[in-house]
């Protein structure tokens, strides 16, 4: 029998692995875990679910889906050098210097975390004009807004804005006048558009009229700065408390044609306004915790000319 045994491993006849019991087994049995997110650059770096994430590792490739908050994971990843690769859905497209890879090394009984893949939605760009009836009006804001995106705005010319750079999909625009001019009736002043990538499209003009001329007069310590005017029929005043209070703005004759109602102004940059529509009109007006007559202390006249 022991020739026998001899001549078996003289022919190489394998009997097997030994083992003392504290050494690993034969083969790469020790696992870690690699995990990374995915995530829109465009919207608040939320995380994005339901995108797959191919990963290569020393056991070969699979593929993975992200989930809520756009995380994946792979436990029980095998040692060694692994690389993902974002698969990328045909919504988006890679950020600034995003590559769409990444290589790391997995240790034993660790987590190793990879850097967060970037995606960007694609862009386009909307267009448009304020009016007032056929003539292009430059001034104002035109604010593009979406839930969970930065806001873009613009200040059109004349011959109208452009707001660039807006990932595709639904915006609301948002458009407040110049001080020249007021929305017309009926005119919400707001746009709901759909932005295509690559593409520019164009938002419903917002439409405006002339704004009656606004003159202001400021209460001032025991003064009515400016508070002597004389205006055409049409003309908005606007009273301005600058100083707190407590101030009045009362006019002398309540009962004239035109005249506005008593006013009360106790609060610092309280306002209050008033058009005059009749014409050849004089109205006097005073202070009266500051005054004594319509004549004397804080006081003012507005004439309204024919």
């Amino acid at each position: 029998m022991r020739g026998i045994y001899i001549g078996m491993i003289a022919a190489g006849v394998g009997l097997g692995a030994c083992s003392s019991g504290d050494g690993p087994p034969t083969g790469n049995a020790q696992t870690g875990t690699i995990a990374g997110q995915v995530i829109d650059a465009d919207s608040g770096n939320s995380g994005v679910s339901g995108v797959s994430v191919q990963l290569a590792g020393p056991a070969g490739t699979q593929t993975v889906t992200t989930g809520a908050g756009g995380g994946f994971s792979v436990a029980n990843a095998a040692t060694g050098a692994w690389t993902a690769t974002l698969q990328l859905p045909a919504s988006y497209r890679l950020a600034a210097n995003e590559t769409g890879t990444r290589s790391s090394t997995v240790t034993a009984s660790q987590t190793t975390t990879l850097a967060m893949f970037l995606m960007a939605r694609p862009k386009g760009s909307v267009t448009g004009t304020a009016t007032e009836g056929s003539t292009g009006i430059a001034g104002g804001t035109v604010e593009a807004t979406r839930p969970g995106f930065t806001a873009h705005d613009a200040t059109p010319t004349a011959a109208g804005y452009t707001i660039a750079d807006l990932s595709a999909g639904p915006w609301s625009l948002a458009y407040t006048p110049p001080e020249t001019h007021d929305l017309v009736s009926g005119e919400s002043g707001t746009r709901t558009v759909t932005i295509a990538e690559s593409a520019t499209t164009t938002a419903n003009a917002f439409e405006l009229e002339a704004a009656p001329e606004v003159v202001v007069i400021r209460l001032n310590g025991t003064t009515f700065e400016g508070g002597t005017i004389t205006i055409a029929p049409g003309t908005t005043v606007r009273w301005i408390n600058e100083s707190g209070g407590p101030h009045t703005v009362t006019p002398e004759n309540t009962s004239q044609t035109g005249v506005w109602q008593d006013q009360t102004m106790s609060t610092q940059g309280q306002v209050f306004e008033h058009t005059f529509t009749a014409a050849n009109q004089t109205y006097r007006y005073r202070c009266v915790p500051h005054s004594t007559s319509f004549t004397s202390g804080m006081v003012g006249v507005i004439t309204v000319t024919s």
